[in-house]
């Protein structure tokens, strides 16, 4: 009976982490647009495909990038020609 407490119990807790992931990286959809300031010359970005903790971007100087959002870190941005918000 404690052993099947405690399998339970991680199971539980591995969701719990899962979810958090994918929480984390379902914020980019594909086709908005993003930067990496980790990467200024690469230029804007627009998001090709989000997938557990991979996000492919095509950079307008970098071309198509698989970032792993576990270590990388992107900001949204406006869209080519859209106005600014002042």
């Amino acid at each position: 009976m404690r052993v099947m407490r405690l399998a339970n119990f991680r199971n539980s807790y591995a969701t719990k982490q899962s979810s958090a992931r994918v929480t984390m990286i379902t914020r980019f959809l594909p086709g908005e647009y993003v930067s990496l300031p980790a990467r200024p010359e690469w230029g804007l970005g627009q998001v090709q495909s989000a997938i557990g903790t991979r996000v492919t971007v095509m950079f307008e100087e970098a071309g198509k990038q698989t970032l792993d959002m576990r270590h990388a870190v992107l900001e949204k941005a406006p869209a080519p020609g859209a106005p600014r918000r002042p």
